[in-house]
């Protein structure tokens, strides 16, 4: 990437630092081993969301390595992905700590999303960060339906 990234963190949904009870795919908080202190300010981005769909055998149709791709519940048109160390901003008539809208598309059958450039970067509320909420929504604020292990990786540069 062109951007300069001063370093990456990787979240696991099944992150062991809560009791397991209390995280879900879309839903869940990871602790630090140790405190993250930034010394200066920072901005993040989402760079990669890797995430858990069931698969069945292919009929043929609409098929990736011969696999079809079934949700169940199809995952929505648009996932809205939130953070709890960001600075709010306006979204509709509220103010949310929205990280990244993400129009689905293509993502449901890849079962990853990779930001493009240039990343989409909010501005960082906290120097000394010990642990990190994180909640994938749709378009109406509900849970989106995922299973097993959510994976978000995260791109921090410093506030230009």
């Amino acid at each position: 990437m062109s951007e300069e990234i001063d370093f990456f963190i990787t979240l696991p949904s099944n992150d062991k630092s809560f009791p397991q009870a209390q995280q879900n795919p879309n839903d869940f908080k990871v602790r630090f081993p140790s405190p993250l202190n930034l010394k200066t300010e920072y901005q993040v981005a989402l760079y990669e969301i890797f995430y858990n769909v069931t698969q069945e055998e292919s009929n043929g149709a609409d098929d990736i390595d011969n696999l079809t791709v079934s949700y169940g519940e199809d995952l929505p048109t648009d996932l809205f992905v939130y953070c709890d160390m960001i600075e709010s901003q306006v979204v509709g008539s509220e103010y949310v700590r929205l990280l990244k809208h993400i129009n689905n598309g293509k993502i449901n059958t890849s079962q990853v999303f990779r930001a493009s450039e240039p990343l989409q970067y909010v501005n960082v509320i906290a120097k000394h960060i010990t642990q990190v909420a994180l909640q994938i929504n749709d378009q109406q604020g509900k849970p989106v339906p995922m299973t097993d292990t959510t994976t978000i990786v995260l791109a921090f540069r410093k506030r230009v």
